[in-house]
């Protein structure tokens, strides 16, 4: 543990063996010994590597010179309007600063100061009004223009779609799909295999050989001139890029950050509008491409004369294929397993690695968790490894845990399958290749399934399911690896969905999965004759926009009727779908791992689940206050994965040392009773939130709901303050009829709502104790299971000037919530408005410990 850079700031440079063994691998890993020029000679003459260290960066770094800029960008069109100006250079707020020091992850490694996020969240009414000053002054003197603030909501609209670096909801996946399926059909495709070619260019120190006058030329012209000039030979006809149809989207190129794939007809013609295109682009920006690290990847039916011909042209003699692009194979075309060997190798490298070796078991389960695990990951989200992949790195991780080493095998206590478990059933908590690399392909189809816009989504369209949905396409003929891939994830994926009724009209009654009952279902038909081609939108009144009661009795058993009146449709709006095994309905790998585990039948399972009792003293185990290591020591005692002489026997072992004992459980019957008490567990103390001052003209609106579910009766309440924490009015009201605790926080915030419109109170925060609602109003893509309820608050909230729905916990809120419970604990029925706080709350409000 002595590597978390809190404690190295501590204890890091104390005489230990850990400490003499990073200073002298740091030294021999930093030493230089030798150079090689420009020309591939070596020396290793301190004068001679001197000037060819000097060589190098004056080369490097010195401007090329760039030329009128303004003829290169003509042309160009403008996507910055007049409101993003306004957006990108307003002034930054003390509440946006506030929220940005919380969003931070309070537990993260610390900055240069030794403080990590926990410190300015804590004591943010000490330090905040400093930190809020500085960052306003960065703002407005700091050495980044002021207008760059805010781009990057702004960037979806400004950056083309086939560029995925550093624009939200677009992911490097995007881009390793499409090229895998273009250089996949340049080897199988009849027609593509015949006229197409790709070139993967590749840029000699893109970032540090950029010129500062292209990148002003660049923001003047908001884009970026590669892309744009492409661009415009493609319009103009010069450039063909890859299209599998008449009318589906034809892929020119792709970005991500340095990294760019051209797709054009494999013709002389062609080839030379983009090495001038390139030429251009070198000029103006200073940069360069490797042409020796360039390759072209022709299709499998070109003619080799062309091919000659192209390569000379172009200068890039390199032909691709079997390399990597972004970090994978660009494609499929041997022996998967060897192609992924890179994988194991690098793992092992790791395990091998000279800190391994001083590793405390509980600083193995760390870097096993966060370290090795992550390794495929990457890999695993786009394609699925196969078995044998899978094997060789679990074989590695376990080998690494009862340190097994290069030629000398070490007994495994407990099976790999058993340690996958979770701790609560008696496991450590690693994951399972196999159903983690489903999880993850899973998400790929969530991202096919909600974004069909997407480039990604069209092409997978265009090339698999022209004329069906995303869940129904078939494999179809010669698939890429990639689509397999995507499909064994949709496996996983299809067992979790369920309809989210919009509109009702594509939503069949009787096929389609549209209810939940512990998993997605289908309602149950009353009746021996029915109407097959019955759809939602015939139960709903279209008058009153509600389900019509009488149809639903009609048709379903009353246990379905209840779970239909209990959805809200998204009256008007298309209908989706929405993932059932978390709260907010959209799908993510965790929920998904933990479906495709609770799905498993294994042996190991089934017989975990058997052993409460004992899991429950397991999982007690990592709740003590003790060091890592003896937190695996104790379940590897309960795990009977110790060396005593019970289980030795077992394996014909040598068992004359006789303080081994005969079995693991006297390690806890002789252990001393003190140490007993650390199986106890200690309760976290709540940390105590004072008054968060609001900035100047802003009022916050504190809503406390209480919900009793025996007589239907909800209780709310608001408070509402001033930026200085002045309680200004409160409001207490009672609701009948409710069934469910969310439809009792849709009520409050709706009737707080209204409320301040009624008391012209235009700038405010509204806080309130639910993260469903929360979640949909500010992120409403990622919450598609509560559409309807976001439909109906963010339409309410938009009458009101200027206004904000912030989570906040039961002690932040703490005298709304008092409020609201005096209805259902005291029926208080009796609806009021009134200035200033409850008398009988006066105390409570002006604290500064403590605020509602």
């Amino acid at each position: 543990m002595q590597k978390s850079r809190d404690k190295w700031l501590v204890v890091g440079d104390n005489k230990t063996s850990f400490f003499h063994a990073s200073v002298k691998a740091s030294r021999q890993r930093n030493q230089l010994t030798k150079f090689i020029d420009e020309n591939g000679s070596e020396t290793s003459e301190i004068p001679q590597m001197g000037k060819i260290a000097t060589d190098y960066f004056e080369s490097l770094f010195t401007s090329t010179g760039s030329r009128d800029l303004r003829a290169f960008f003509s042309g160009l069109p403008t996507k910055v309007t007049e409101t993003m100006n306004q957006r990108l250079t307003r002034e930054v707020s003390e509440e946006e600063i506030k929220n940005a020091v919380f969003g931070i992850n309070a537990s993260s490694a610390p900055g240069s100061d030794g403080m990590n996020g926990l410190f300015f969240q804590e004591y943010w009414n000490v330090v905040g009004e400093e930190i809020s000053k500085e960052v306003k002054a960065f703002f407005q003197t700091g050495v980044f223009p002021l207008e760059w603030n805010l781009t990057q909501p702004l960037l979806e609209h400004i950056v083309s779609p086939t560029q995925s670096a550093f624009v939200p909801e677009r992911l490097i996946s995007d881009n390793i799909l499409i090229s895998h399926e273009m250089v996949h059909a340049l080897r199988t495709h009849e027609r593509i295999s015949k006229e197409y070619m790709a070139i993967k260019t590749d840029m000699s120190k893109a970032y540090d050989r950029i010129e500062w006058k292209y990148l002003e030329g660049l923001m003047d012209a908001l884009g970026f001139c590669e892309k744009f000039r492409l661009n415009e030979a493609e319009r103009i006809g010069e450039i063909t890029g890859i299209q599998f149809v008449e009318g589906g989207p034809a892929v020119h190129h792709l970005f991500f950050a340095d990294d760019s794939l051209l797709l054009l007809k494999a013709t002389e013609a062609e080839c030379a509008v983009v090495c001038k295109i390139l030429s251009e682009y070198e000029k103006v920006s200073g940069q360069k491409i490797s042409f020796e690290k360039s390759a072209i990847t022709f299709g499998k039916n070109v003619e080799e004369k062309l091919k000659m011909r192209i390569k000379q042209l172009s200068g890039i003699v390199n032909e691709g294929g079997t390399g990597k692009y972004l970090g994978l194979p660009e494609c499929f075309s041997g022996s998967k397993v060897e192609m992924l060997r890179y994988i194991h190798e690098k793992m092992t490298a790791r395990f091998h690695n000279w800190y391994a070796f001083f590793l405390s078991t509980g600083g193995k389960e760390v870097l096993v968790k966060s370290v090795a695990m992550a390794m495929p990951v990457y890999a695993m989200s786009v394609f699925k490894l196969p078995k044998t992949t899978c094997q060789t790195l679990t074989s590695a991780m376990a080998n690494f845990w009862w340190n097994a080493q290069d030629g000398k095998n070490k007994l495994h206590w407990v099976s790999w399958e058993r340690m996958c478990l979770d701790k609560k059933n008696g496991g450590l908590g690693f994951k399972n290749l196999e159903k983690c690399n489903q999880a993850l392909l899973a998400k790929q189809g969530w991202r096919l399934l909600m974004d069909p816009d997407s480039l990604c989504a069209r092409v997978m369209r265009i090339r698999y399911y022209p004329d069906g949905e995303f869940l129904e396409a078939r494999l179809g003929s010669r698939p890429s690896y990639a689509w397999r891939s995507i499909v064994f994830g949709r496996e996983l994926l299809v067992k979790g969905l369920r309809r989210n009724v919009g509109s009702g009209e594509r939503i069949n009654v009787w096929l389609d999965k549209w209810l939940f009952d512990s998993t997605p279902i289908a309602p149950l038909r009353k009746q021996i004759i029915f109407d097959l081609d019955l759809c939602v939108c015939d139960l709903i009144n279209p008058q009153i926009r509600t389900w019509d009661r009488g149809k639903l009795e009609e048709i379903f058993f009353p246990s379905d009727v209840e779970h239909v009146l209990k959805m809200k449709p998204a009256f008007g709006k298309l209908d989706s779908y929405e993932w059932v095994h978390n709260r907010w309905g959209a799908y993510s790998v965790k929920s998904g791992y933990w479906l495709a585990c609770s799905l498993d039948q294994s042996e190991v399972r089934r017989n975990a689940l058997c052993k409460r009792s004992l899991n429950d003293l397991r999982s007690k185990v990592w709740e003590v206050k003790t060091a890592p290591k003896i937190k695996v020591f104790m379940w590897k005692a309960l795990s009977n994965a110790l060396a005593v002489s019970e289980e030795l026997m077992e394996y014909d072992a040598e068992t004359t040392v006789v303080k081994c004992m005969e079995d693991s459980k006297h390690w806890l019957e002789i252990t001393n009773a003190a140490k007993a008490e650390e199986f106890e567990i200690s309760r976290r103390q709540r940390n105590k939130m004072g008054w968060k001052a609001l900035e100047r003209g802003r009022f916050k609106c504190n809503i406390g709901i209480s919900w009793s579910k025996a007589y239907g009766l909800v209780g709310a309440g608001w408070i509402v303050r001033d930026c200085e924490g002045k309680t200004l009015i409160h409001s207490m009201r009672a609701f009948n009829g409710v069934s469910s605790l969310l439809e009792a926080k849709r009520l409050a915030l709706i009737w707080a709502t209204e409320s301040m419109i009624s008391h012209k109170v235009e700038r405010v925060t509204f806080e309130i104790e639910a993260s469903e609602l929360v979640g949909v109003i500010n992120r409403p893509k990622a919450w598609p299971a509560y559409r309807a309820h976001g439909e109906e608050l963010r339409g309410l909230l938009s009458t009101v000037k200027e206004w904000q729905v912030a989570l906040v916990t039961r002690e932040a809120n703490k005298g709304a919530f008092l409020i609201a419970q005096s209805v259902t604990k005291y029926l208080k029925l009796q609806s009021y408005v009134a200035g200033g706080g409850p008398l009988w709350l006066n105390e409570l409000l002006v604290s500064k410990f403590i605020v509602s």
